[in-house]
């Protein structure tokens, strides 16, 4: 149990490396620490997931978080990998320069850590696993953490007009606004040209 919890916890301290190695233009390391964070976290999940302790949960509960995960998988992915230009975001040096902000980009500044806390609460759901259910709060809330440090150093060297999204655009709670605005803007991107 603390093995997944000191994985995951490492996991996050290399995210913060990955936004300082972006502003700083590190050639050649950026994909490197993005791989490094997925690899860490990823069998921190694996490690909490197999653990052998588990929680009673009713039957209704296992199934909603079977039933919810992959859609909240599938959102993680989407906004991270299909709405952000991957290989700029994730591979070249310095940052993309080129702000998101339609799709889940306008829902909320961030919106990978909704769907990664729900998908967290399906996870531990689905699974029982007392391990995730110890290290997912803890992982949720470094998560926040990462992307407030982000809002308020990194992103607005990155990206000129980041303050303007700022004052547009929710942090992390989607407003009926921003909920219009994300409809809109899908709904625009959808539309035969």
């Amino acid at each position: 149990m603390l093995a997944a919890v000191l994985l995951g916890t490492g996991a996050y301290g290399v995210g913060f490396l990955f936004d300082f190695v972006a502003v700083k233009r590190v050639t050649g390391v950026k994909a490197m620490v993005a791989v490094l964070f997925l690899a860490l976290h990823g069998l921190a999940l694996a490690v909490a997931v197999f653990s052998p302790q588990r929680f009673p949960l009713p039957a209704w509960a296992v199934g909603a978080g079977y039933v919810t995960l992959p859609l909240f998988a599938a959102l993680l992915a989407y906004s991270l990998f299909f709405e952000l230009p991957t290989k700029k975001t994730y591979a070249e040096a310095g940052s993309s320069n080129q702000l998101v902000t339609t799709g889940t980009y306008a829902l909320t500044r961030h919106p990978g850590v909704l769907w990664y806390t729900f998908g967290m609460v399906a996870l531990t759901m689905a699974t029982r696993s007392t391990a995730l259910l110890i290290a997912a709060p803890l992982w949720v809330f470094l998560d926040v953490l990462h992307v407030v440090v982000q809002d308020r150093v990194f992103f607005p060297k990155m990206f000129s007009d980041y303050p303007q999204y700022q004052r547009t655009t929710p942090m992390l709670i989607p407003t009926l606004q921003s909920i219009e605005a994300c409809v809109k803007t899908v709904r625009r991107r959808n539309l035969p040209s």
